[in-house]
């Protein structure tokens, strides 16, 4: 679980972020490198965040992997993130 939770509302904002579930979900993948498992697709270094460890890590959210699934969607369609599935796998990346 990760125990402590901050937000830059500022930049939320700036970037168009008002959902606070696809904030803190953000914030956690914004760490992956450091906990999800390396996947290499077409030459990049994507990560493999399971919906249920992000769940999981973050319980104060109260979230089921469809929903989980649905927030990372949304924050690949608002170009945050990159994801691809690679089998039944998701695998993102931060968005350039």
């Amino acid at each position: 679980m990760k125990y402590t939770i901050s937000i830059n509302q500022k930049r939320a904002v700036e970037l168009g972020l008002t959902n606070i579930n696809q904030i803190l979900i953000l914030d956690l993948l914004s760490t992956a490198s450091t906990w999800a498992k390396p996947e290499i697709i077409d030459d990049e270094v994507y990560y493999w965040v399971a919906r249920q460890t992000i769940s999981s890590e973050l319980p104060v959210l109260g979230l089921k992997p469809d929903t989980v699934y649905r927030h990372l969607k949304s924050l690949a369609e608002n170009c945050f993130i990159d994801h691809v599935k690679k089998g039944r796998k998701d695998c993102i990346k931060l968005a350039e």
